[in-house]
């Protein structure tokens, strides 16, 4: 089972008002029901016990299982939020709408990085409770091609608890690039903007 202790740990600043368990409990059913698929039960756990959008105080990041994202590169990312049930930009709900038809099939978002890709949660019975990484800058069409479909996510962890246990706090803040920091490429700006 996931770690409470250890998110607790970095501090959690809930973007609304949290929910009370009652609520938590419907939203969940809710929720699966509109997934069609029943959810994992360490993410299950995971939101009954939060229930609302949160971000953590400290700056904590993640690595990817295997070999990172870009081929050679040490780089970790951060986790800048963990989406709920609560009402805004931060909503499962909300979250699920806006990416189910550019996530891979059966695959659902369940938090934030930066520059807005997404931590994923895969639903599907080959990869049943896998965390991925989905990449927003190299968005591809969903065709069903398994191929073309998962050639922007990578694998973070083999469960919701690995990918918990996996986090750590960053000692180095260039773990990925402040677009406020003067020092950066004047091109690395434009290409994004």
């Amino acid at each position: 089972m996931i770690s409470i202790e250890k998110i607790d740990g970095y501090g959690v600043t809930y973007l609304g008002k949290r929910l009370p368990q009652n609520m938590r409990q419907n939203f969940l059913k809710k929720y699966e029901d509109i997934a069609e698929r029943p959810l994992p039960v360490d993410y299950r756990e995971f939101l009954l016990h939060y229930g609302s959008a949160f971000v953590l105080d400290e700056y904590v990041c993640f690595e990817f299982h295997g070999k990172p994202v870009w081929e050679g590169s040490k780089e970790a990312l951060t986790i800048d939020v963990f989406y709920g049930f609560d009402e805004g930009l931060n909503c499962l709900f909300r979250k699920l709408g806006v990416f189910s038809e550019r996530l891979p099939t059966h695959m659902i978002p369940i938090g934030g990085t930066t520059f807005d890709s997404q931590v994923c949660l895969c639903l599907d019975a080959e990869n049943f409770g896998k965390v991925y990484f989905w990449d927003k800058d190299d968005e591809r069409e969903i065709t069903g091609d398994r191929e073309n479909d998962f050639g922007n996510v990578y694998l973070i962890a083999e469960s919701f608890s690995e990918f918990v246990e996996s986090l750590f706090v960053a000692e180095d803040k260039e773990v990925h690039p402040d677009p406020d920091d003067d020092e950066l490429n004047e091109s690395w700006i434009l290409e994004d903007y």
